[in-house]
């Protein structure tokens, strides 16, 4: 039997990273869940990684936690943040290009987790690049 890629990499905390290893190694199969959302420790993992991306993007988070504790959620959720997300970064991201601080880190760690798996390092996100090995 193999060791979950959340064991072998320690990866709790880095939402979509170890996604990003089993698609290197297996691919997408369709209708199947994806590594994260099936970890045992997904919870803890999304919680970890949300704070991690507050710690990276406050003012984003920020506004996406007001939205949150304000009662929005799915699409009303997004749209608000689109709409706001101009204001909280002086223009320098469109309503047209904004997506959820958490998902776009999440995005990230995929990419890093297929880059690791292939025998490659993490890509360069400045002070957001991943460092391996994770400490727990």
């Amino acid at each position: 039997m193999s060791v979950p890629i959340a064991d072998e990499f320690n990866c709790v905390g880095y939402f979509g990273f170890g996604d990003g290893v089993a698609i290197h190694r297996s691919g997408i199969v369709h209708g199947q869940p994806t590594c994260c959302s099936s970890c045992l420790r997904s919870g803890d993992c999304w919680t970890k990684h949300r704070d991690r991306v507050r710690v990276l993007l406050p003012a984003l988070m920020k506004l996406m936690d007001d939205l949150v504790d304000s009662g929005l959620r799915g699409g009303p959720l997004v749209a608000a943040y689109a709409a706001k997300v101009a204001e909280v970064t002086d223009g320098e991201v469109s309503p047209e290009r904004a997506a959820p601080p958490d998902i776009v880190v999440m995005m990230g760690n995929l990419e890093d987790g297929n880059h690791v798996a292939a025998g490659l390092p993490p890509k360069d996100r400045g002070a957001g690049t991943l460092k391996l090995p994770f400490e727990s």
